[in-house]
């Protein structure tokens, strides 16, 4: 073998390792990220969009007094404040003038943590 081929070798060699490194990286990065949120409560504010009809529209803004809105496919809307419980990943919902109702459970996925984390609501109607 020439000195040229082991120099080819030794770099692809050594590229696979940065990468493997750089990989494993990452994965251990989203991993911690993952069971952070998973114990400290998934990043909910934002607007989240119905993914079959793109319809129905759910809103939480935690910094503007804790409030939700509900946007259904008919225009009407139900809005009130929601708290967290002792699980951080479950919210309690209450309208605005303080009804709680279980008619129904939304699932919602976090962009950020749409891989595995979820969140459950309870939407009173």
């Amino acid at each position: 073998m020439n000195r040229r081929t082991i120099s080819i070798a030794l770099a692809v060699v050594c590229l696979a390792v940065l990468l493997g490194a750089a990989g494993q990286f990452a994965i251990n990065r989203e991993t911690s990220y993952m069971q952070e949120c998973v114990s400290e409560g998934f990043a909910i504010d934002g607007y989240y969009r119905d993914d079959k009809t793109s319809l129905e529209t759910l809103a939480f803004h935690e910094e503007d007094n804790h409030r939700w809105q509900l946007v259904d496919k008919d225009g009407s809307c139900l809005d009130g404040q929601f708290k967290r419980t002792d699980d951080p990943n479950i919210l309690v919902l209450t309208r605005e003038y303080g009804e709680k109702s279980v008619r129904s459970t939304w699932r919602i996925f976090r962009a950020a943590a749409i891989r595995v984390g979820s969140t459950y609501l309870e939407i009173p109607r």
